[in-house]
């Protein structure tokens, strides 16, 4: 939002530029608006912010701190919907989305592959695959530019970390790093070096 003079308060990512435009980004109205705003997105944000993948780079957690919010105001209007797990390499939480259309203008114009797209009108607008459908089960070719582009975590780069670790069984030599004959780290374990 920015104050453009002659015309009031508007939307700056969709007004004209013309010739002599005069515009305020910071009064005390704008921030205040801006502040509604922000908080009005949270209020229907997933806030488990400390568990989020995106935690120390989301750019609505940003926002909210710049412009000092500390509580919402508002309640949830949506009802929380289940994670699309379905993917190989993808996760989409919808209850993050904050309907940027970031990753569906990457999908469909610079990827040419149109996977997912908004869905539905008013207060149900969502984004989503094909008739709310799984990414597993429609055009997506998992390049992950919708994660690399998604502003809060709503769609992120699937961890197979786990799954790795679980179907790794440790040894005594395998519990730490080191390929020292006695490692500090492990006290009272002789670990055994790799390179003997």
């Amino acid at each position: 939002m920015v104050e453009v003079d002659g015309r009031g308060l508007v939307t700056s990512c969709s007004t004209e530029p013309f010739e002599g435009m005069r515009i305020k980004t910071h009064t005390s109205q704008i921030l205040k608006l801006r502040k509604t705003i922000v908080e009005m997105l949270l209020a229907n944000h997933d806030q488990e912010c400390t568990k989020c993948s995106r935690a120390t780079d989301c750019k609505l957690r940003d926002i909210s701190n710049r412009l000092s919010i500390d509580k919402v105001r508002f309640r949830r209007t949506r009802e929380m919907k289940p994670k699309d797990l379905g993917s190989e390499c993808l996760v989409r939480d919808p209850n993050k989305c904050v309907l940027c259309g970031d990753c569906v203008r990457f999908c469909d114009e610079v990827q040419g592959i149109g996977a997912i797209d908004f869905a539905a009108r008013g207060q149900n607008v969502n984004v989503s695959a094909a008739y709310g459908k799984s990414l597993a089960q429609v055009d997506c070719v998992n390049c992950g530019q919708c994660a690399a582009v998604c502003p809060t975590g709503a769609i992120v780069v699937k961890s197979h970390i786990p799954q790795a670790w679980g179907s790794h069984p440790q040894s005594a030599k395998d519990r730490c790093g080191s390929d020292r004959p006695r490692c500090s780290r492990c006290p009272g374990r002789d670990v055994q070096s790799p390179r003997q």
